[in-house]
């Protein structure tokens, strides 16, 4: 499957020309062509995947340092769209605390993005939830190690049960 989205995010004459078509500005056609976002990042602190109904995919890596987002990436086998949204969903969290990261709307992307064509606006809702889920899988994967270094072993002395009874069986 990685393969499948590292090469669907590539430069292909029919994905320039659909870009172009859509009256996309030159950064955006460039962010799409070399997304600086674009990868798998192996020793993620999240990691989040969504689709939308005509089948698109997108995976967001999240890597946290002192609870800001230190590195983000993203993968999708969708449209130029879905690439474009990813680089900027991915560039949103950058430096993001979780609690501002729980913020990020798809709005929120369509307007950092300044704006996104009406039936591409999927694209940011597959971005958002992708980065939603990332956060979500960070926090839960926070609240597990917070709970194991909190329950440390506990040793008790208990008298046996005779000793209790005062000696009765």
């Amino acid at each position: 499957m990685n393969d499948k989205l590292n090469a669907a995010s590539g430069s292909t004459k029919t994905g320039i020309d659909n870009a172009k078509n859509k009256s996309w500005k030159r950064e955006d056609c460039e962010k799409w062509l070399k997304p600086l976002y674009l990868g798998l990042l192996d020793d993620h602190g999240g990691c989040g995947a969504s689709t939308i109904s005509n089948g698109d995919l997108m995976r967001i890596f999240l890597k946290f340092e002192e609870d800001k987002v230190i590195q983000a990436t993203f993968q999708t086998d969708g449209s130029a769209a879905s690439s474009i949204c990813g680089f900027f969903a991915a560039e949103l969290a950058m430096g993001k605390s979780p609690d501002e990261i729980g913020k990020v709307t798809a709005e929120t992307v369509i307007e950092f993005m300044g704006g996104l064509p009406e039936e591409d606006r999927q694209c940011a809702f597959l971005a958002a939830e992708s980065l939603r889920r990332a956060l979500q899988h960070y926090m839960v994967k926070q609240e597990t190690t917070n709970r194991r270094s909190w329950q440390k072993p506990c040793l008790v002395a208990v008298k046996p049960a005779r000793e209790r009874e005062g000696g009765k069986k």
